[in-house]
């Protein structure tokens, strides 16, 4: 399985490599959505992982984006602290699994990450 995570925090980036490197996934951490949004030119990704808040362009930008260009993959996780205000704004689907987790329960991370790679 293809994943990329998104963050503008490094560390949250290192913890989400360290927490998933046993899992058998191919993972690329990327610090800025819009280098990630260009990944997608290219590359095929099966989830992404992405922070909300963000600077320049947050998470439902960057999810916007990519549905525009028909780039989105099935399933979107929101890592999160604003878990609150993304489950008003994604009242319908899209057509993708969207799921949210709440930062920094990083139990909870990983548990919604095993169930994806489960199904």
């Amino acid at each position: 399985m293809r994943v990329i995570a998104v963050d503008d925090d490094p560390e949250i980036l290192m913890v989400m490599r360290e927490l998933l490197k046993d899992q058998y996934l191919e993972l690329e951490l990327c610090n800025d959505p819009f280098v990630a949004a260009a990944q997608f030119e290219t590359k095929e990704f099966d989830l992404i992982i992405s922070d909300f808040e963000m600077p320049e362009m947050n998470g439902v930008e960057l999810f916007e984006h990519l549905k525009e260009q028909s780039r989105i993959p099935r399933q979107f996780i929101f890592f999160t602290s604003h878990i609150r205000i993304l489950k008003q704004m994604f009242l319908c689907c899209h057509g993708v699994d969207i799921l949210f987790v709440e930062k920094p329960d990083w139990a909870s991370f990983l548990k919604t990450i095993n169930a994806i790679i489960k199904n």
